[in-house]
């Protein structure tokens, strides 16, 4: 599978992100902006995962409100599909699903905007994720404790709109997933 993006303003260019061996797909959690970083002490990296899909939002009072992510999941040094990215069961929440049949439910715990360069007006915010449910915990995603989002490009829904419109932004972002150690 191809996938194709924008190059203008992002340093994390997507097409190097979707390359094997790439740097950006090696950020390390100290990396990250201390607001979003998990504590290492307590909890470790279990996954990757490079998220290539659509942010959903519809348009009401004259502005965009989400709805839902929709994204397929890629194994990063492969770029395989491992799985998908979508709406939670409860409002608020967001599901991962894994290949092996595990799956997380997370609710966002921080956000932040995108950090420079990176433009916050076409980039979803980067994010730290509390995982309140797991299922068949043999799986990879089985034991998770926290998601980041990061390194995301696009996404971001536009300034204004016709009330009842439904616009799919495409984005993608490197997910890492953290369980106890």
């Amino acid at each position: 599978m191809e996938l194709q993006y924008r190059h203008d303003t992002s340093p994390f260019i997507l097409t190097e992100l979707t390359t094997p061996g790439s740097a950006a797909l090696r950020i390390e959690n100290r990396e990250l902006p201390p607001d979003i970083q998990v504590d290492e002490t307590a909890h470790r990296e279990v996954a990757r995962r490079l998220g290539a899909g659509v942010q959903v939002y519809d348009c009401d009072a004259g502005k965009f409100k989400f709805r839902e992510p929709q994204a397929n999941l890629y194994e990063p040094e492969q770029t395989t599909q491992r799985g998908i990215h979508f709406v939670g069961p409860q409002t608020g929440t967001a599901q991962w699903a894994d290949r092996d049949g595990s799956r997380v439910v997370g609710q966002v715990e921080i956000r932040i905007d995108a950090p420079p360069p990176a433009d916050p007006t076409k980039d979803v915010q980067w994010l730290r994720v509390k995982a309140i449910q797991n299922f068949r915990t043999a799986g990879v995603f089985g034991k998770v404790t926290f998601i980041q989002r990061v390194l995301t490009y696009g996404g971001q829904a536009p300034p204004s709109c016709h009330n009842g419109k439904t616009v799919s932004q495409p984005y993608t972002t490197l997910y890492i997933f953290w369980a106890e150690r």
